[in-house]
């Protein structure tokens, strides 16, 4: 008997009929057909979040299940994300949305199927770091912009400024801090 999906015509081969009856009877073998129906295939993406600037392998996001079809990704919604690649979704925005689509192709025994999840934006963490300064008293004040990223990295070719300050503006001998104030751009898209 056939497993695969698809339409098949059954043919009876003999009749079976009690000892010494079968003289009395002539037999026809009439086929009929039947089908085995395609089953449903399985496929589900989980929500994520992603930072901006990051990328995200969208393999992880799936649960598939029966069915053996092919999967293609594509964003149904939202700008500011991209498949860059077959299964490497990018976001170049610190805030909103996109919408992913998987789409599982249909195979011999199961159909086509397809999801959706959302990928939620998030701003890019850094950690920014005034550079340790000194001054002799009465004397200029030293460059207090100098600055190190301490843990995160700068997306591409963004940047910032750093302006630094000390908080206790005067001349008595100690150990002040400096505060960094910190200009991204572009704008909006890290968390200091």
């Amino acid at each position: 008997m056939p497993s695969d999906a698809g339409s098949y015509t059954v043919t009876p081969e003999a009749a079976s009929v009690s000892p010494g009856t079968s003289s009395n009877y002539s037999s026809i073998y009439n086929g009929t057909s039947y089908t085995i129906n395609q089953a449903a295939s399985v496929l589900s993406l989980a929500a994520a979040t992603v930072r901006y600037g990051d990328t995200l392998n969208v393999t992880t996001l799936l649960t598939n299940g029966a069915g053996t079809g092919a999967i293609t990704y594509d964003i149904t919604s939202g700008a500011a994300c991209a498949i860059t690649s077959s299964t490497t979704l990018t976001v170049t925005n610190a805030s909103g949305t996109c919408t992913l689509r998987g789409q599982k192709a249909a195979d011999t025994n199961y159909s086509a199927n397809s999801a959706t999840a959302t990928i939620t934006f998030a701003t890019r963490l850094i950690t920014v770091k005034s550079n340790n300064a000194s001054k002799v008293t009465n004397a200029t004040e030293p460059n207090l912009n100098g600055y190190s990223i301490t843990s995160g990295t700068l997306y591409g070719s963004d940047t910032i400024t750093v302006t630094g300050s000390r908080t206790t503006p005067n001349e008595v001998i100690g150990t002040y801090d400096i505060t960094p104030s910190v200009t991204f751009t572009p704008i909006l898209c890290y968390t200091p």
